[in-house]
């Protein structure tokens, strides 16, 4: 079982670097996290918006470690409470799942990549910056974590 991210980004902030670094440090062994950062398509003045999606995703899709599961991280995704996405990670645990979470690029995806991934997730139905978004997720998945194992960090 292995959990994965991969993220279309600039450099990050070091303060947002390291928030992440504590989250992801804290995840169990058990998540086999791993974080994978691209570069976004190189943009100009006559660059077409479809085709610089496309170029991220397959950079994307080249990254997505084997038999992954393609889960968008979008702001029309379904919306899970922390309880709630923690029962999905432990389902997707059970089964033997392994997740590769994905945020594409500033300008998203096209449809048709859409429909090649097994599910989307919302993490809030504001529009977040990507790099916010990534480490919301990595709370969460150790929130989820923590939910399932009892562990006093989340409190109702």
């Amino acid at each position: 079982m292995h959990f994965s991210l991969i993220h279309v980004s600039e450099k990050p902030s070091a303060w947002l670097q390291a928030a992440c670094s504590h989250y992801s440090s804290r995840l169990p062994p058990e998540f086999g996290f791993s974080d994978i950062v691209l570069p976004p398509a190189r943009r100009t003045k006559n660059s077409h918006l479809a085709t610089l999606r496309s170029q991220e995703w397959l950079q994307i899709c080249a990254k997505v470690p084997k038999s992954s599961a393609l889960v968008l991280l979008d702001e029309r995704g379904k919306s899970y409470s922390s309880a709630q996405f923690s029962q999905q990670i432990q389902r997707w645990q059970q089964a033997g799942q392994d997740i590769c979470f994905v945020i594409a690029g500033a300008d998203g995806v096209n449809p048709e990549h859409r429909q090649q991934v097994s599910s989307s997730i919302s993490l809030s139905a504001m529009t977040l910056p990507h790099e916010m978004a990534r480490l919301m997720l990595l709370e969460q998945l150790y929130r989820a974590w923590s939910i399932a194992a009892n562990h006093p960090y989340h409190r109702v």
